[in-house]
């Protein structure tokens, strides 16, 4: 969970309180088109994760269905295949090769971060984290850095006439705004 888009610390200050193995359904549809074969997959059940929707199923060989263990959860299909098909309409696709309704693994985790509690689901053959929401990341510093650069600039800019000496302020001020706004990166 960690990264550019989440709280700085999340995935080291986290507190995973529950991991449970889930299948989730997913109409797979094979298709030709100019450039070859090409996959497709649409979610068979409603999820409040939209990247879900966006997953790649890796190519392969698929593996008829075989009763999961009592401990996983599976997903119930509830989309209809004739919906399914209209959403690849809906994108041009008109030859499709093979349907067929597999079940992709995920680990549904609920975690604590900040005394607030949260859920992610991780795709278990690629580990890619999905999650509706994620912790918030204060967006202000980042903000009053911005702005504060944009307000030394332009004063020095409309104050300085001689070029060279407003290169100089501009260079001068820009050293201690890169090391602020560094700073701010590493903390938030």
């Amino acid at each position: 969970m960690a990264g550019n888009e989440t709280v700085k610390g999340l995935d080291r200050r986290a507190q995973v309180q529950s991991i449970e193995p889930l299948t989730f359904p997913m109409w797979l549809f094979r298709a030709r088109t100019e450039g070859g074969e090409v996959v497709f997959v649409e979610p068979a059940a409603p999820t409040p994760i939209p990247q879900v929707a966006d997953l790649e199923v890796p190519a392969g060989k698929l593996e008829p269905f075989r009763q999961p263990d009592e401990s996983v959860r599976s997903m119930e299909p509830t989309v209809p295949l004739e919906t399914a098909r209209g959403w690849l309409e809906q994108r041009g696709v008109e030859r499709v090769t093979e349907t067929a309704l597999v079940d992709v693994p995920f680990w549904h985790c609920r975690y604590e971060f900040d005394g607030r509690s949260y859920r992610a689901l991780v795709e278990a053959s690629t580990g890619i984290v999905l999650a509706a929401v994620y912790p918030e990341k204060a967006e202000s510093p980042y903000v009053l850095i911005a702005v504060l650069g944009l307000l030394l600039f332009g004063i020095e800019g409309l104050a300085i006439s001689n070029l060279v000496v407003k290169l100089l302020a501009y260079a001068v001020t820009a050293i201690p705004l890169t090391l602020v706004a560094f700073w701010v990166a590493r903390k938030v």
